[in-house]
């Protein structure tokens, strides 16, 4: 099993990821902002999606974060009506968003040695909240889309003991 690092390498899969999905979802290419790599980096948003990236353990958790204006313009986007508030719909909708980025973020890694399983996010929201995923090293990628900012955390879990 090949460890996941937070490289230079890992910046460009999360972009590209993001890129495909969010062009083919919505026909509209997100721009990337400035990469942050911190220990205390932590996503901010109104609603986001969160799933463990798992190997043969645990490795690391990644999180999809979203302003409720950015959210609910994309989800309106895809029902054809508005979205006022973060409602079912639109928590179903980040769900669904964050899977099909894992989905691109997963199948890049594994063709590059990597064993990441399937994952299930769990998706929470509230008022301009913070997400700390497991307190390690962290990657932060923000995204502006004509509908507003969102990001993309990927948080190493720490390593467990064996025994």
């Amino acid at each position: 099993m090949k460890a996941l690092l937070l490289d230079d390498a890992l910046s460009a899969t999360v972009i590209r990821g993001v890129c495909k999905s969010f062009s083919e979802l919505f026909a509209s290419p997100p721009t990337p902002g400035e990469i942050c790599h911190s220990g205390s980096a932590a996503a901010r948003g109104d609603v986001s999606g969160i799933l463990g990236m798992i190997q043969e353990r645990p490795e690391a958790s990644l999180v999809l974060s979203f302003p409720k204006d950015t959210i609910c313009a994309l989800i309106s986007r895809i029902y054809g009506r508005p979205f006022p508030e973060i409602d079912r719909s639109v928590r179903e909708g980040v769900g669904e968003l964050t899977n099909v980025l894992y989905a691109a973020i997963k199948k890049d890694l594994n063709d590059r040695g990597h064993e990441f399983k399937m994952s299930i996010p769990s998706v929470i929201s509230g008022q301009d909240f913070s997400v700390a995923a497991g307190g390690g090293e962290t990657l932060l990628v923000p995204f502006m889309l004509k509908e507003g900012p969102f990001c993309v955390e990927i948080t190493l879990l720490p390593a467990q003991d064996p025994r």
